[in-house]
């Protein structure tokens, strides 16, 4: 049995998750927790916000100084086993800048669904 609390909704509710392959869920008060309860037993997966640097190519416009670092998330939660190697990737991968918010940096990250997204245009 597995406990969580979740966060489906505002409520927090304290689910309690049955063992595979049926993985009956208690204690939600709304349908989104046994969905979420289930999701959470089988295959926990995470948002990441994260930083990469910034770097100017030699054609840049602006010769001001670079910004230090490029805010990026995902679109979608990747799985939790693999969260701390997307970091590392993040932390290593320079951006260039001029980059707007929305752009894509990587496409599909390791086969999760996940894009790369800046999230704040860095001139």
């Amino acid at each position: 049995m597995k406990k969580f609390v979740c966060i489906a909704c505002p409520r927090g509710c304290m689910l309690e998750v049955g063992p595979p392959p049926e993985w009956a869920v208690t204690g939600n008060a709304c349908p989104r927790g046994e969905v979420y309860g289930r999701s959470e037993a089988s295959e926990p997966r995470r948002m990441v916000s994260a930083t990469c640097p910034a770097v100017r190519t030699a054609s840049s416009a602006s010769p001001d100084a670079v910004p230090g670092r490029v805010p990026v998330k995902t679109s979608a939660p990747v799985p939790k086993e693999l969260v701390e190697t997307l970091a590392r990737e993040l932390r290593s991968r320079p951006v260039i800048v001029p980059v707007a918010s929305g752009t894509v940096i990587i496409h599909n990250w390791q086969d999760t669904g996940a894009d790369i997204i800046v999230t704040r245009d860095v001139e």
